[in-house]
């Protein structure tokens, strides 16, 4: 059997059986009002004193039917902005993102930050996503970290493969002991440590699975835990592809304790989660949906506890 027939009878599954949390438990996603000529996608965000800051990317693209996606007539490239959010979701602010080091840095880098999980470390910004690199007659996605200060990238470290691969996304940052980490992948779980400029696992790496689940928010502390949302590898199902989402739970010592069951957000079709932060009751999320659109949606705690055991 292919792996293109192996991802349609996954998609399948996935579909028929993934529950959709807004219609099961009556949640209500919060769409972003963004800026820019093209569709935002993959919200990433943390919270501040006044509010939230997030990060989006304009897309150059636009998708359709959750397969197809065409380039805007004006040729305008993918733009990141940065967005400061009242303590309602609402826009109060946004600038675009100046990326200009990392061309500065490397002319061979394409476009800007992808999927761009931003997160605090040492009491200040980063970002951790994808860039496009023309290597020789190949594009390379490889993760970038970069550090941000009013709405620029002030501090760029371009980090290899650990495993010589061309195509790096979903890193998720992750802070112990004032330490950075990234989690290369969830199931199973491989840890990578950042360390003067360079990103090496900590130990071998597990070999990792089809259909594995790699990329989410970061994790954030739950209690005892430390929590998050990863999404599955992408899935197809008549000739449409798919992303389920499951909640990650994890010891304070980073062991994994449960992968819940798979869901959707929204809908059933591309959904993408980047950002996550603690609420009185539950968790906020931010998520790309169809590629096309931010949005922001409260779980509340006892939706949570029904899929995990804590």
């Amino acid at each position: 059997m292919s792996k293109k027939d192996k991802a349609e009878i996954v998609g399948q599954l996935m579909t028929l059986s993934a529950k959709v949390l807004t219609e099961t438990y009556g949640l209500h996603p919060i769409k972003i009002s963004t800026t820019g000529f093209n569709p935002s996608v993959n919200p990433g965000f943390v919270k501040t004193e006044d509010g939230y800051l997030m990060l989006s990317r304009s897309s150059r693209l636009r998708c359709y039917n959750d397969i197809d996606y065409i380039e805007n007539e004006k040729g305008i490239d993918d733009i990141n902005y940065l967005y400061h959010l009242n303590p309602e979701l609402q826009v109060i602010s946004s600038t675009p993102l100046d990326e200009s080091l990392l061309r500065e840095l490397d002319p061979s880098v394409k476009h800007v930050i992808s999927d761009t999980r931003i997160f605090y470390w040492r009491n200040q910004v980063w970002g951790i996503g994808a860039i496009s690199r023309k290597i020789g007659a190949q594009e390379v996605a490889a993760q970038t970290l970069c550090r941000i200060e009013d709405a620029k990238v002030v501090e760029v470290f371009f980090l290899n493969s650990p495993v010589g691969g061309r195509l790096e996304k979903n890193w998720i940052p992750i802070i112990e002991d004032d330490e950075l980490r990234f989690i290369y992948s969830f199931t199973p779980v491989n840890v990578l440590r950042f360390k003067d400029g360079t990103a090496q696992p900590e130990k071998e790496l597990n070999k990792i699975r089809e259909h594995d689940v790699r990329g989410g928010t970061p994790l954030i502390e739950y209690g005892d835990y430390l929590l998050g949302l990863a999404h599955s590898a992408p899935n197809m199902w008549n000739g449409k592809r798919s992303y389920t989402h499951s909640f990650i739970l994890f010891s304070k010592k980073l062991e994994l304790l449960e992968v819940s069951e798979p869901f959707f957000l929204q809908r059933k079709g591309l959904e993408f989660a980047v950002g996550i932060c603690k609420t009185t009751d539950g968790i906020l999320i931010s998520y790309g949906a169809a590629d096309r659109s931010c949005q922001f949606l409260n779980i509340p705690d006892h939706v949570i506890e029904r899929y995990l055991v804590l």
